[in-house]
């Protein structure tokens, strides 16, 4: 370890467990992410480690196990691979297969695919998010930076910084703290009044998501993080045709459904939801085609 501000600090060179760090690629509010080499062999990889001056949190620690835990019980071609971890090292550390990717929205920006595809990729993003589901992980923080599209067009879903095992104590998040980023948060992350935090969550995020790709920006762009917190406590949302007419009424009432403002009306499922986009992607009918759900979305009108 090199000399450096911070007797915990990491840099280039250094190694951690059976890994040499290459160049720093990313940084976070409580992580650092290396590009890194087996120091025998082995796949790419990338290594987060714990901020050097959150070392000694207890709850900056806590929630870095979390992570590690979540990631040990996950195994999908669309999610990072846990190659190794020491969540109770002096500097806690995860290591991830490397995936060469680009970010989704820079994806969407810079390639421009076709409606199809880019629902396309909201499906596979969505199977991804129910495999979590079954294992008992919710993802908290599905975001197109969240969301790496590799050379092969498919989805690979990363980062669970923000993850949550079910059943597992929610004390590491103060019950007034907002945790997610606004522009894709559901309500209820605002507001837990409107419901429990759980799969519905990542199921309104994919929604947003969905929302994005359809009509090329975020559910609620231009707003502030405080105006974004009241339209969601309200259920405000602008619904897409409204953005882009040529999007088909039925891919329309698949994003508000799943982005209904209470978590028991949603699409029930992050599997159902990536089914219904499969089905809409091969030509065939949708439930959300049906005149019973055009009724449920012109009642809806601007709420989620």
């Amino acid at each position: 370890m090199k000399d450096s501000a911070h007797p915990f600090d990491l840099a280039s060179g250094d190694s951690v467990g059976d890994y040499r760090l290459e160049e720093r690629i990313a940084e976070g509010g409580m992580g650092v992410v290396f590009a890194a080499r087996a120091l025998k062999l082995g796949p790419p990889a990338v290594v987060k480690v714990l901020r050097p001056e959150l070392a000694h949190d207890p709850a900056a620690r806590a929630r870095f196990q979390r992570e590690v835990r979540a990631a040990r019980r996950l195994s999908h071609p669309n999610l990072l691979r846990l190659l190794a971890a020491n969540a109770n090292a002096p500097v806690p550390y995860l290591v991830l297969e490397r995936v060469e990717g680009t970010p989704l929205g820079d994806y969407v920006r810079d390639r421009e695919p076709g409606l199809k595809e880019r629902v396309r990729i909201a499906a596979e993003a969505a199977g991804a998010v129910a495999v979590m589901h079954d294992a008992g992980v919710v993802h908290r923080d599905l975001k197109p930076a969240n969301i790496l599209i590799r050379a092969d067009g498919e989805p690979v879903v990363i980062d669970l910084g923000l993850a949550r095992i079910e059943g597992e104590d929610l004390a590491l998040t103060r019950p007034e703290q907002a945790i997610g980023t606004p522009w894709f948060m559901a309500p209820e992350q605002v507001d837990p009044r409107l419901g429990r935090i759980g799969p519905a969550t990542d199921v309104y995020q994919l929604g947003a998501l969905l929302y994005f790709l359809v009509t090329g920006r975020s559910p609620r762009a231009g707003l502030e993080p405080a105006d974004v917190y009241a339209r969601l406590r309200k259920g405000e949302l602008v619904p897409p045709r409204e953005i882009d007419a040529t999007i088909s009424p039925e891919l329309e009432a698949i994003v508000l459904a799943a982005m209904a403002h209470r978590p028991a009306r949603r699409i029930p499922s992050a599997r159902v939801l990536s089914e219904e986009l499969l089905r809409f992607v091969r030509g065939e009918p949708t439930s959300h085609g049906t005149s019973r759900w055009r009724r449920w979305v012109d009642r809806l009108g601007r709420r989620g």
